[in-house]
């Protein structure tokens, strides 16, 4: 949840956006799906940059589609070893509107 970060009665007042995100587990691939409650305030940023760390259980190509576009390559993270950790992440903007993110 991202609140006006001035305001003490941001939840009284609804002057937060809550992001939603729900992720779909398949054999091969993920599926997420990502909302927002809609809400306007004064000082929401137009976009948000969203980094998303992931950990998975199966061998994939790692290729991301974004609202069935094929988009950014999902990345490994490094791990303080200068190894590979198991985990991925991608970064995407978020305006808000819904998106549908699938990797394979």
């Amino acid at each position: 949840m991202y609140d006006d970060g001035n305001n003490k009665q941001f939840i009284p007042l609804k002057l937060f956006e809550l992001i939603n995100f729900k992720a779909i587990p398949f054999v091969h691939k993920l599926s997420f799906n990502i909302s927002s409650n809609g809400a306007t305030f004064k000082g929401k940023p137009s976009k948000r940059n969203i980094k998303m760390i992931i950990n998975v259980a199966f061998d994939f190509t790692k290729s991301l589609y974004m609202n069935g576009k094929r988009s950014t390559k999902v990345l490994p993270v490094i791990g303080a070893d200068g190894k590979a950790s198991g985990s991925y992440y991608f970064t995407f903007n978020f305006s808000g509107k819904p998106v549908n993110i699938e990797i394979k």
